[in-house]
């Protein structure tokens, strides 16, 4: 017995001098010390390896541990040294190797799955909309810190209702602050109204931002609220009208755009004060927070802590053009004080370079580079500037243009002036580069096409490979319909899809609506796409938030708005929702639910080799759920709950009930 532990040790031994957990040399040093067979003293071998601390920091012990490997083992424990797994087995294979200082967790029978990975959360973007509306901010930074609302139900009503609630702001802070004011509905979004309309699947508060989303762009696109009217209001503050919520949609006055200019330069504001979703993107950060790294890492550390490890997400993949958020991110990372992995698309070249195309002629393809939790992925932008079909005309002529899904192209991709559309030419730029694109928001088939163009020229001009381009992993967002042609070229030139249900009911259901019932497989058809090697990860671009819908900002089915992201999963295995089923032979089965939100994003992330799966040699971000999502029936897998995450050996989350 003694000399099989003794061997045991010094496969151990081999694996975490493989992992670099030792270096070689010391490994060497010990085995010379360590003869196998007699005359070795078990204890005195025990005191060598803990002199040397090469015990393993954690073992977990008494879980179902699906590994999520090729061969989906499952196995009773793992143990975890310096932020990797070091040994997978039997409960009393691997906690035998515990040592004196060896922490252990008894998950008590409970499923184990590795940390899922969100690649489309931009998780800053979120936070600015949360703290700016809950009042977190008010007591550090002053109460301009905060987001007030103006209500109404209608166009007019909302003109009024935002400079009454501008001037007051203005008079309530002083000269000089700013006000940031929301337009929202004006419904009480915790009262329940008749749910009537194309979008018959919608909550009440999916409604309401529906509203608010047509009142917002009516208020602001016909210049009822402008930046002059604004000056008029508040003559003496800088002021931001925006919608409530996710919704692109704001206008600046003249001290606003002057502040916002000066602190991002002339790309910041329009001239006319407009602008759009980069409002989102670095108004609390870049402007509000400017020069305050850690008071922005501070607000990044409450959305991750909040609003990410409690529902079991370990990574993220963002795109980033706030120059204060990468700042505040890496300062995190060099403290070791970030609580999710971050792998991050740069867009700061699209949204503010004078000349972008030219831009990127000089900027290397860092693509993987970094550190284990602050990593470069890609470069792309927001917006979806192709976005067309090849479906006909729309199936109701009267309807009105602006509450179309999308209109019908005007011409085959090999007709369109991609001179006039400046950010396919820039992306033309990328690719032709070398360059990889990812994130790119391309959820309609006209915008396939469109990439599908764009390849195919710099193969034809013999600018880059097939192979190169397989080896970029591009990465279309918020897949709501493609044509079933397309699905082989997808495979052909490796392009990955992001399905969201989120996408599913607000983009999907509408282009049925527009164009008619015969079009409902083209929306999210994740069987045919498993079936023909399609890739897709699955996740929510959903804020994972408790708060008020005109705070979290996102429509989507009532059933969804339970704080929780395993409704989204649990959409892919039932394609039911709310009591209503959505194309059910396009369900799948649940190990590809689950590796479609840790093994195939990895893959997307380029750290298939660090995440994804629960295998020796990998970092150990793993989670513990209340229920068996492999066993428990499908109707339930919306119910479950996560009790503890883990991200490199650490917790960063631990449910009450844990």
């Amino acid at each position: 017995m003694r000399d099989r532990k003794v061997q045991k040790t010094h496969l151990l031994m081999g694996k975490i001098c493989k992992m670099g957990s030792l270096s070689l040399l010391g490994i060497l040093l010990l085995l010379s010390f360590l003869p196998i067979g007699h005359g070795q003293d078990l204890a005195s071998l025990q005191k060598k390896l803990d002199m040397l601390n090469a015990y393993p920091d954690l073992i977990v012990f008494n879980g179902k541990i699906a590994t999520m490997d090729p061969s989906m083992t499952t196995v009773q424990a793992m143990a975890i040294r310096n932020r990797r797994l070091v040994a997978l087995g039997t409960n009393d294979d691997v906690k035998f190797l515990a040592g004196p200082k060896t922490e252990m967790l008894d998950v008590k029978g409970r499923t184990v799955l590795p940390g899922l990975i969100e690649v489309h959360d931009h998780a800053h973007t979120f936070a600015e909309l949360h703290r700016l509306t809950d009042g977190s901010l008010v007591a550090k930074y002053g109460p301009e810190a905060q987001m007030t609302f103006a209500r109404s139900a209608t166009v007019d009503g909302m003109v009024k209702a935002v400079e009454a609630e501008v001037k007051k702001r203005a008079n309530e802070l002083g000269p000089g602050k700013w006000v940031i004011v929301a337009m929202w509905s004006g419904r009480d979004s915790s009262q329940p109204r008749d749910v009537t309309g194309p979008a018959t699947w919608a909550s009440p508060a999916s409604l309401d931002l529906y509203e608010t989303r047509a009142i917002a762009r009516a208020v602001i696109g016909r210049g009822l609220i402008s930046l002059a009217s604004l000056d008029k209001v508040a003559p003496d503050n800088p002021v931001l009208v925006r919608a409530a919520g996710q919704v692109p949609v704001s206008i600046y006055n003249s001290r606003a755009v002057q502040i916002v200019r000066e602190r991002m330069g002339p790309h910041g504001a329009t001239d006319d004060g407009k602008s759009g979703g980069g409002v989102q993107e670095y108004f609390l950060f870049d402007i509000l927070l400017k020069g305050k790294t850690e008071a922005v890492a501070d607000v990044l550390k409450m959305e991750m802590e909040n609003c990410l490890a409690p529902y079991g997400i370990t990574s993220l993949r963002t795109r980033m053009a706030s120059p204060a958020v990468m700042k505040a991110a890496n300062w995190l990372d060099h403290r070791n004080d970030l609580a999710v992995r971050w792998a991050w698309i740069n867009s700061i070249g699209f949204s503010f370079a004078e000349n972008v195309v030219d831009f990127y002629k000089l900027f290397p393809d860092f693509r993987g580079h970094g550190s284990e939790y602050l990593w470069y992925i890609a470069s792309s932008s927001e917006g979806d500037p192709f976005r067309c079909t090849q479906a006909g005309k729309p199936r109701d002529p009267n309807r009105n243009p602006a509450d179309l899904y999308t209109e019908p192209c005007n011409a085959d991709p090999e007709h369109v002036d991609y001179a006039t559309s400046e950010q396919w030419k820039r992306l033309q730029g990328l690719i032709e580069r070398g360059i990889r694109v990812d994130q790119m928001h391309g959820q309609t088939d006209g915008a396939y096409d469109s990439m599908f163009f764009m390849i195919e020229k710099a193969i034809r001009e013999g600018k880059i490979t097939e192979q190169e381009i397989r080896d970029m992993r591009i990465g279309l967002e918020h897949n709501a319909i493609t044509r079933p042609d397309q699905k082989a070229k997808l495979e052909k030139y490796n392009i990955y899809l992001t399905l969201q249900p989120f996408h599913y009911f607000r983009d999907t259901l509408q282009f049925v609506r527009d164009y008619g019932e015969q079009y409902l497989t083209w929306g999210q058809a994740a069987k045919d796409f498993t079936d023909t090697k399609v890739k897709f990860t699955i996740n929510t671009a959903y804020h994972l938030t408790k708060g008020k819908p005109e705070q979290i900002g996102q429509p989507a089915p009532a059933s969804f708005q339970n704080n929780s992201i395993w409704p989204h999963l649990d959409f892919y295995v039932t394609r039911e929702v709310d009591g209503k089923t959505y194309l059910p032979e396009q369900a799948i089965d649940r190990v590809q639910v689950i590796s479609a939100i840790t093994r195939t994003p990895s893959e997307l992330m380029l750290r298939e080799n660090e995440l994804g799966s629960l295998e020796v040699g990998k970092l150990a971000d793993f989670i513990v759920i209340d229920k068996d999502y492999f066993s428990i029936p499908a109707n339930q897998i919306r119910t479950i709950t996560t009790l503890l995450t883990v991200v490199g050996g650490k917790v960063t989350y631990r449910n009450a009930r844990f």
